[in-house]
């Protein structure tokens, strides 16, 4: 590596190891590398879901295919060969399929605006995302493929029809609920069920952990705070002295503004996707460069903390040190202080950011303030450190104003605050920080929402397939049915005789559901916050609402079983 072939070059000031180190990545992997377990889960859940549907479909045509026994027996028995017929059938389905696709790329179009609307920042290119002829071919091939795929077993099944046997039964092939056809809907039912409940559990863990998320204290109180971006000039504000003295008129002018409570300005604001962080030393103790722990490292102006909200735990705030450049002050967070100093025994203490032998100075920690999400919602508050703006600058900072009011109100009156001070500083972000931290959490919201439609589809698609299994039981059984009923059968007894294979089909959905969310748990582990993947609570209240889902299909064609006029039902052919 380049540190073993020039070693010098990455020593410390004091001839130490620097502690350097560098890592290779893949460019693709540096820009979408967060997002691609995300995403890659999202394509997986479409990709369930296309199959629920298409099952569906299958179960559509099998029905279609029993109807029309009588018409394929007779071209058959006129000399239609069985090809003929499984290619007749086989070219419904894809004219089938390519509507649907059509009518998938529509909605796609009003979808996408919606996507977009919820479109988290921190997914890259999200907004390039577009209908375009390589979209319109995918569709076009999959929709084709799918009816080849799903078209050949009711093709298959109506091309067996014994013209003998259907002259036989007087035309009734599909008479018996026990039949071939019906125990291959059963089957797609239960893989409908099945998949449905992988989907719907995912979601329920996703949600679960996204409602936890939004109770997580971040250690600032976000409400009426406006911030914005300031990045000054090198060439213009090229030394310290013009940078604080910029800063420091800015932040006169806008806590003198009407509604304004306090103000401040801070290197890199909370859960702005910025960072900067680096090894430290704690004087007196050991440095080793192959054990490094980083810290935040953030620069604050005396009103920071009063405009965040954050409170301070021990110790003096930074405006109450007097900034002797020689001996500079330093507030750390309670986690640094945990960590290092076992909590109380903080204040006093020496650290610097480096090695002990960098040209840096040693900061005296004066105080202890509460932990901050400086990263994200779900990511863990780390050690930080805090050092005034009166004892170091940097030309890009972010002005964070707390109000009285609705901060938006006053985006305006800050904005010409600081072109008071200079008419050609551009500003940038103008956003509150309820907008800051909801950005944080986009992509954690963008995923739940996303694969909560998809999980909904998923049980519409569910329903639609019991109901349409019990509804042709039914009609199948009528004769049975009625004869029943005419030897004075309940019609409770009939009810349950009927939803006894909805039930049936459910439970046993269920059970491969269940043994399938086991496995979905654990690629989803990545994107869940402190929800266990196989969260007990989610499974069985997302199972009960299928089956309650399931059992309510079912009753729908048992109570129009149960009011089968027997006389009408024994004449059925």
């Amino acid at each position: 590596s380049f540190i073993q072939q020039y070693p010098r070059s990455y020593l410390g000031p004091g001839g130490e190891d620097g502690g350097w180190r560098i890592t290779v990545v893949p460019l693709s992997d540096q820009i979408t590398g967060s997002v691609k377990p995300a995403l890659l889960i999202l394509m997986g859940a479409v990709v369930l879901l296309l199959l629920i549907a298409c099952a569906n479909t299958a179960n559509i045509m099998l029905a279609r295919v029993a109807g029309r026994t009588r018409e394929l027996a007779i071209r058959m028995a006129l000399g239609a060969s069985r090809g003929a017929i499984i290619r007749q059938l086989l070219a419904e389905s894809i004219v089938l399929a390519i509507l649907g696709g059509g009518l998938g790329l529509l909605l796609t179009l009003w979808f996408k605006d919606l996507i977009l609307a919820i479109n988290p920042d921190r997914i890259p290119r999200l907004a390039e995302v577009d209908v375009d002829w390589r979209v319109i071919s995918f569709t076009a091939a999959v929709s084709v493929l799918t009816a080849l795929v799903f078209g050949t077993a009711p093709a298959l099944q109506a091309s067996t029809t014994k013209i003998k046997r259907w002259l036989r039964d007087g035309g009734d092939l599909f008479g018996s609920a026990k039949s071939r056809q019906t125990r291959l809907r059963s089957l797609l039912v239960v893989a409908e069920i099945s998949i449905s409940l992988v989907l719907l559990v995912s979601a329920g863990l996703l949600v679960r952990s996204m409602i936890r998320l939004s109770h997580v204290d971040p250690g600032f109180n976000p409400r009426n705070v406006l911030t914005m971006e300031i990045d000054l000039p090198a060439a213009k504000y090229s030394s310290e002295q013009q940078r604080r003295a910029f800063f420091q008129e800015v932040l006169d002018r806008v806590t003198s503004l009407s509604g304004v409570k306090s103000a401040g300005v801070v290197s890199i604001l909370p859960m702005s996707g910025s960072r900067f962080d680096g090894p430290f030393s704690i004087e007196g103790r050991p440095f080793d460069p192959t054990k490094l722990s980083s810290a935040d490292y953030r620069i604050v102006s005396a009103g920071l903390f009063d405009a965040l909200g954050v409170r301070l735990r021990q110790g003096n705030a930074l405006d109450r040190y007097s900034a002797d450049p020689a001996n500079p002050g330093v507030i750390i967070n309670q986690t640094l202080a945990n960590d290092f100093f076992s909590g109380d025994g903080a204040i006093g203490k020496r650290i610097k950011l480096g090695a002990p032998r960098s040209p840096r100075p040693w900061m005296t920690i004066i105080g202890v303030c509460e932990d901050v999400r400086e990263r994200s919602l779900s990511t863990a508050p780390r050690p930080a450190m805090y050092v005034s703006s009166s004892q170091e600058s940097t030309a890009s900072m972010a002005l964070v104003v707390r109000t009285e009011q609705d901060p938006s109100s006053l985006s305006s009156a800050v904005q010409a605050s600081i072109v008071a001070v200079d008419r050609d500083q551009p500003i940038s972000n103008v956003r509150t920080l309820g907008q800051v931290v909801a950005a944080a959490s986009s992509r954690a919201r963008f995923n739940s929402i996303l694969l909560s439609g998809f999980a909904g589809v998923a049980l519409l698609l569910a329903a639609i397939g019991i109901f349409g299994v019990v509804s042709y039981t039914v009609s199948q059984r009528t004769r049975e049915i009625g004869i029943r009923m005419a030897l004075g059968a309940d019609r409770g007894d009939v009810l349950k005789m009927v939803v006894r294979q909805g039930v049936t089909l459910t439970l046993i959905g269920l059970a491969i559901g269940l043994a399938g969310t086991l496995a979905t748990g654990r690629l989803l582990s990545s994107l869940l916050f402190e929800t266990e993947p196989n969260d007990p609570l989610t499974m069985i209240s997302i199972s009960l609402l299928l089956a309650a889902v399931a059992i309510t299909a079912s009753v729908i064609p048992a109570r129009r079983a149960i009011k089968v006029d027997p006389l009408i039902a024994l004449r059925c052919e």
